[in-house]
């Protein structure tokens, strides 16, 4: 699901007598992991490190984000507050009910640091889903793939103390069940 964002300026019209706010530009902006691809393409990082983005890095971000080409660097400057509010808000959404306990310093249990683009992708063939998830909003696309991460963990062995525990516990049933 994209956002949509609407760039006016405030003017005052003498000859109305009034504030007049003409829409400027409208921007389309999507979150996905092809917008990441495309960032980390040109600033040879991870989006998703650790370090705060540099107000050049968040700025070139939303313009990796856009659907409808490249936003000129007026219409960059023109965002309001209320504007990169929105953006952030929308890049923070969740997108989806559900969620998936884990470490806030790793994604899909690799630290943020190494995670790039290429490796979501790797999951992504991985796990065989569909290269049009590609766009979907990154955090719905990430829960899609912790959730096949844990759908795809293999139990637990249980330690050969723990197994003669319960086959005893298993004897014990048995034994009252059948009066031996």
């Amino acid at each position: 699901m994209p956002l949509t964002i609407n760039i006016t300026d405030e003017y005052w019209d003498n000859d109305k007598q009034e504030f007049s706010y003409p829409t400027k530009a409208t921007i389309t902006l999507e979150h996905s992991l092809l917008s990441i691809s495309k960032w980390e393409a040109k600033w040879h990082k991870p989006y998703m490190g650790s370090e705060n983005k540099t107000p050049d890095e968040f700025f070139s971000y939303i313009q990796c984000m856009s659907l409808k080409g490249e936003i000129d660097d007026i219409t960059i400057g023109s965002l309001t507050r209320k504007n990169l509010e929105d953006i952030l808000n929308y890049i923070e959404d969740p997108m989806t009910a559900t969620t998936v306990k884990e470490d806030s310093s790793s994604v899909c249990g690799v630290p943020k640091t190494f995670v790039t683009s290429e490796l979501l992708y790797s999951y992504m063939v991985n796990y065989r889903i569909p290269v049009e998830f590609e766009k979907w909003h990154l955090n719905r696309l990430l829960i899609l793939i912790k959730v096949l991460n844990e759908q795809n963990k293999e139990p637990k062995k249980r330690s050969e103390r723990e197994l003669i525990r319960d086959y005893a516990k298993i004897r014990e049933a048995n034994r009252k069940k059948f009066h031996i």
